[in-house]
């Protein structure tokens, strides 16, 4: 394995971490304030019910990346 093919490797691993650590970092922090905001009674449980379902596909999202690229 040359060289470049090595450092074209690591750059794929590093922005698929980066990916992951970013989208898992959003679904959470759009899990809490959705239900924070629910709590407060700002918003409605279909409201909360899409919102979460948003921070699923996130999560799974984020599962997928972990996966390794497809030859």
């Amino acid at each position: 394995m040359n060289p470049a093919s090595k450092t074209l490797q690591w750059i794929d691993h590093c922005m698929r971490a980066l990916s992951v650590f970013c989208l898992a970092n959003a679904a959470k922090g759009l899990m809490v304030v959705s239900v924070r905001l629910y709590a407060r009674g700002w918003l409605s449980a279909v409201e909360v019910r899409f919102a979460l379902g948003f921070c699923s596909t996130l999560n799974t999202t984020s599962v997928r990346l972990l996966r390794p690229r497809k030859k």
